[in-house]
């Protein structure tokens, strides 16, 4: 004797298609304004900081390292680099003992 079961067949209906529909609408739409949209950038609506002249002022100064102090050449590092040793370690470590 067989058993035979038939699955119940679910149907999306309108509400399903619809819902689909409005996600695959708001994902495009979220696409377009971030990869394809270039912003409208007028000057007045980024408004600049009040130190930016500052800012413009100090990077348009040209070091020269021959006009510099003396005092500002007589740094050193702090940091006491330790010297490798000559013989650290076998030649070839993956040669057998």
């Amino acid at each position: 004797m067989a058993i035979i079961t038939e699955e119940k067949q679910s149907s999306i209906g309108l509400v399903g298609i619809l819902i689909w529909l409005i996600i695959i609408a708001l994902i495009g739409v979220g696409a377009y304004y971030i990869f394809f949209k270039s912003p409208a950038l007028n000057g007045e609506a980024i408004a600049k900081p009040d130190n930016f002249k500052k800012a413009e002022a100090v990077s348009g100064i040209k070091l020269e390292p021959s006009k510099l102090d003396a005092s500002l050449k007589d740094f050193f590092d702090y940091i006491p680099w330790k010297k490798p040793a000559e013989n650290e370690g076998r030649q070839n470590p993956f040669q057998p003992i």
